[in-house]
């Protein structure tokens, strides 16, 4: 139904939208499309541009009951005693349908997704991305725009920001399903990773304590830093050992650190789950190094390599022993 919707260029105004759900259609009796649109334009000339895009979108949340080019209000959902005209954009019961259809038809990403949704913490409020919203999606866009759901940040043509009077209703739509769809591998069973963990090396498990606190320190000020955690322990074939953010406007974690620890000499072993999740991520994926002769001396950093998979296998200065897997730098 969404290409049905995304196919008209304007979804109307919101004084058009109030117009059409207030004073236009009846909530008792089925009137004709036809008549709707002669009665609308007559009091809105303007309206005859976005009126079929309007009808589409109300029949898209279920605001009407749209039968043999026929409507009327589905008055359970849309009740004009229980809502207010001059302030129903400012509350969530629009967004509700909106959203939850958007979700139920998994269609939200053509409009709010991992890469177009960051935070600024400056301003303490969501964005989107304008230039990362497809272009077949345009029209919601504007609609969201025209009602004020979204800003333009004057500072930032291409950031759109959540009107703070609708960060709770974006929260609990928006980023707890962003959050559900972040994509996680199957948990071991607890006997399983019991075994794993009694298996780790003290020295690796020191490592990631390291780069654990190594993360928590760079992102000191990240709104969401209570998201930096070794997930090891948790998802024991995850194929990397810490979740953690690439910049500070990230709404969920987006580094995915491997931690491998070594001593004077660069030398790890590199098991294929973890290959194939480095390949996988690509520049998403890290390699942190720690020499555990220095780990321990103030201001020492770890050696950090970014998309791994390609700037190992493809370059000349690490030696590789294929069999085990057994990576070395060559000196």
């Amino acid at each position: 139904m969404l290409d049905k919707l995304l196919k008209y260029n304007s979804l109307g105004s919101k004084e058009e939208i109030l117009f059409v759900l207030f004073n236009a259609i009846s909530s008792t009796n089925k009137q004709s499309i036809d008549d709707i649109k002669t009665y609308c334009i007559s009091h809105k000339y303007t309206i005859s541009k976005s009126f079929d895009g309007i009808i589409s979108l109300l029949n898209y949340v279920g605001f009407i009951d749209y039968e043999n080019h026929k409507i009327k209000l589905q008055a359970a959902i849309f009740n004009r005693k229980e809502l207010k005209k001059q302030n129903y954009f400012r509350n969530q019961h629009f967004y509700l349908y909106l959203f939850s259809t958007l979700i139920s038809e998994k269609q939200l990403h053509k409009l709010f997704n991992l890469n177009n949704v960051q935070f600024d913490s400056n301003k303490s409020t969501y964005f989107i991305k304008s230039n990362l919203i497809p272009f077949k999606s345009f029209s919601l866009k504007n609609l969201l725009m025209s009602l004020e759901f979204l800003n333009t940040d004057m500072n930032n043509q291409n950031h759109l920001l959540i009107n703070k009077a609708h960060i709770k209703t974006f929260e609990k739509f928006i980023i707890t399903e962003l959050k559900r769809k972040k994509k996680t591998k199957r948990q071991l069973s607890l006997k399983r990773l019991k075994e794993i963990q009694n298996a780790q090396e003290e020295a690796g498990m020191k490592a990631e304590l390291f780069v654990l606190n190594f993360e928590n320190e760079r992102l000191n000020t990240h709104p969401f830093k209570e998201m930096i955690k070794i997930i090891s322990s948790e998802f024991s074939n995850a194929g990397y050992d810490i979740e953690s953010f690439s910049g500070f406007n990230s709404i969920v974690p987006n580094r995915f650190i491997e931690v491998k620890s070594y001593k004077d000499n660069v030398a790890f072993y590199w098991s294929k789950n973890e290959t194939n999740t480095a390949e996988e991520l690509g520049g998403d994926y890290f390699l942190y190094l720690v020499d555990r002769s220095k780990y321990h001396l103030k201001g020492y950093k770890p050696m950090i390599i970014k998309n791994p998979y390609n700037r190992i296998f493809d370059n000349d200065n690490w030696k590789i022993e294929t069999e085990t897997w057994k990576i070395s730098l060559e000196k």
